[in-house]
């Protein structure tokens, strides 16, 4: 879990518009947002890391969910190169340790 704030670049009838979010969990293919307005499923949208400045495609995986703090929007990269979170993830073959 990791909380990263965000502006999301999207087209809104033809008009393109901008709204900040926050992520609640990231991974190298993408992130759970939470966002103040809903977003149909194939929505795509560019992804602004607010203190990088880096942007990134994204496209929403399926339906939001409604929550209190707002909706929780599944997005994937279009391409995951480098590491748009700044953050170290472990290797896809990485096993916890048994006790």
């Amino acid at each position: 879990m990791l909380r990263v704030g965000l502006i999301i670049h999207f087209m809104d009838k033809g008009k393109m518009q901008a709204l900040e979010a926050y992520t609640l969990v990231v991974n190298s293919h993408g992130a759970m947002i939470c966002a103040p307005r809903n977003f149909e499923a194939e929505t795509t949208m560019e992804v602004e890391h607010k203190h990088t400045n880096e942007r990134r495609r994204a496209r929403v995986t399926r339906a939001p969910q409604s929550s209190p703090d707002g909706f929780l929007v599944p997005v994937s990269f279009d391409e995951s190169d480098g590491d748009f979170w700044h953050i170290a993830f472990p290797p896809s073959d990485w096993k916890p340790p048994e006790s």
